[in-house]
């Protein structure tokens, strides 16, 4: 163990890792520094005001945002404190009201809770420059830090009292989790799935953890093809058996009401323009009836997830003007190109595997479900993207002229 700590403590302090190291200090202190300047003068980033927040403004500091969904969780905890169960929607987003709960209690109130959304970015900004880094070299990791910052509206929605920045982390670190475990060390099969579990309670979006790294595991394992085919549909029953028959888990399916909004072509939550015209809907809106609509109008519904997709990459909205929807595709377009062709050039090693594994798993809720009207969905699998994003530049840059990681398909 002496020895093994030895080694990793040497490999961290190693030389060709200094720039990393120094990169990644420099990129946590412009975090630091925007999170500060969002929290002093609020109106840099401005949003639209929750209702019925009067009583939690007057006791935190005005920096601290409060979004639609936040009396929710702070409803939750309240219910927690006094030893009441969680109500309505809340079980769906336990995970994050327990965090609320817990500073809380300890009387570090709110302005703690935003303190811990600040550390877990710091933290998956490391762990996507890690990923970067063992994937390629210091310079995509350098590259993909330097995406992590100038999306300064990942460090802005650290200042919300929301379930978006640790949830952000959690996909960052499951991506992390998925490469962990092997044949070599199957206990850590439990273990990673049982810390995905609890990323996955932070809200109801998180639950598509569970299955997309279930079916990542089934497809790595050194099984004959028709046995990992099986193991993954043996997945797949097992994780609709859940869904549809726990509780907490078909409520927070309901919460979105994916077949309500499948019939009206919804492509963001509660906007009527942009929606697709779908054919007339029957009568009957439940799953069953659901998927037999689906088969019998298949070019409308799968225009109505494409179109819900590409919404989701480009984060333009029917509600932003002409000029703010512009400014979208000049940016996250060469974004989201550059990040199909890193995953076309990495896809055999496993790090760009587990990447695209929670990348597609995100979008496949969206596409069954809608798009936030405020692009918050996206937000989730944005530090992934700017990383296979970042590996790609990284071979084409003149200043790349080599790799520190002579095995490209050796395992994390």
């Amino acid at each position: 163990m002496k020895r093994r700590m030895s080694m990793f403590l040497h490999h961290i302090r190693g030389e060709h890792l200094l720039p990393f190291w120094c990169g990644y200090a420099l990129y946590s202190i412009l975090v630091l520094a925007l999170a500060m300047l969002l929290l002093t003068h609020p109106g840099i980033f401005p949003a639209s005001g929750a209702q019925n927040m009067e009583k939690w403004r007057t006791t935190v500091p005005e920096g601290i945002r409060f979004c639609q969904d936040s009396a929710r969780y702070l409803r939750g905890a309240e219910h927690l404190l006094v030893g009441e169960p969680l109500e309505d929607e809340q079980p769906s987003y336990r995970g994050y009201i327990w965090v609320v709960t817990v500073c809380l209690r300890a009387g570090i109130g709110l302005t703690g809770v935003i303190a811990l959304q600040v550390i877990l970015q710091l933290a998956s900004l490391l762990v996507v420059m890690l990923l970067a880094n063992r994937l390629v070299n210091q310079h995509a990791a350098l590259l993909t830090g330097l995406f992590f910052v100038l999306n300064a509206e990942l460090t802005a929605w650290t200042c919300f009292v929301s379930t978006d920045t640790p949830y952000t982390a959690a996909v960052c670190f499951a991506t992390w989790l998925l490469l962990l475990p092997d044949s070599q060390h199957p206990w850590r099969y439990a273990i990673c799935f049982v810390l995905l579990f609890l990323c996955a309670t932070l809200r109801p979006t998180g639950w598509i953890l569970l299955p997309a790294a279930a079916l990542f595991w089934s497809l790595r394992l050194p099984l004959k093809c028709r046995w990992r085919i099986l193991l993954c549909i043996a997945t797949i029953l097992l994780f609709l058996g859940c869904a549809f028959g726990l509780g907490n888990a078909r409520r927070g399916i309901e919460e979105q009401s994916p077949v309500v909004k499948l019939y009206a072509g919804e492509v963001v939550w509660c906007e009527p323009l942009w929606r697709v015209k779908m054919p007339s809907p029957p009568a009957k809106q439940d799953y069953i009836t659901a998927l037999g609509y689906i088969v019998r109008h298949p070019v409308a519904c799968s225009w109505l997830a494409i179109k819900r997709a590409a919404m989701m990459f480009l984060k333009i909205r029917p509600g932003y003007s002409g000029i703010h929807n512009a400014f979208l595709l000049v940016l996250y377009l060469p974004l989201f190109i550059l990040a199909v062709a890193g995953a076309m050039r990495y896809y055999r090693h496993p790090i760009c595997q587990a990447a695209i594994a929670m990348i597609v798993a995100h979008t496949l809720v969206v596409m069954l479900t809608f798009n936030d009207n405020d692009g918050r969905f996206t937000l989730y699998v944005m530090p992934l993207l700017g990383l296979l994003a970042a590996v790609f530049l990284s071979n084409v840059l003149p200043c790349s002229t080599y790799n520190v990681n002579a095995t490209r398909n050796s395992e994390v």
